[in-house]
Order: C-alpha cells, then structure tokens, then sequence
C-alpha cells in the first residue's frame, strides 16, 4: 500500500466503528469456520455477524463477517490474515 492507502481508513472511518468484511470463497462450512476462527485469534471477539451467501452455480460463496474494529491497523491486518485462509479468493 502507499501512504496515501494507508490514511484512507483514517479519513473515512470514526473508530471504533462496525466495519463488514466480504469473504469470496470457495463453497464450504470450513472457510467459513477458518474465517472467524482467524477473526476470533486476531481480535480476541466473535463476529457480530455472519451472512453467506452462494454463487449462482454454487462454486463460490460470499461470507459476510461484521467485526468492531477500533483502528485501522485492525481492518489491514484482517484483510491479511483472511487472504491467507485457504479457499479464499479475494477480500472486499
């Protein structure tokens, strides 16, 4: 990220605030267990809530995970940790 990335949470965000992060994945219970198994380590607190959402064909899945968050270095370093749970495709 560049630094004008980086303060972009900071403008646009009051912390702490819910913030709600898109998981694509591939379709299975256990990316989405993994999902808010890294939430919980990272964070030490469950999600506040979790929709999933399938594809048309069934391949993928949207999980929608809603987390407290009390500073933007939280948002980056979850974006990180959930890009490494495998059957992740992207994070939005």
């Amino acid at each position: 990220m560049t630094s004008k990335n980086e303060k972009r949470f900071e403008e646009l965000l009051e912390f702490p605030c819910l913030f709600v992060f898109r998981v694509v994945a591939h379709t299975g219970e256990q990316i989405r267990q993994a999902c808010e198994a890294v939430l919980q380590d990272l964070l030490s607190r469950p999600a506040e809530g979790v929709e999933i959402k399938p594809s048309s064909k069934g391949n993928y899945q949207v999980i929608r995970i809603g987390v407290t968050v009390i500073s933007a270095d939280e948002i980056r370093a979850l974006y990180t940790a959930f890009h490494e749970v495998e059957g992740v495709r992207m994070v939005l």
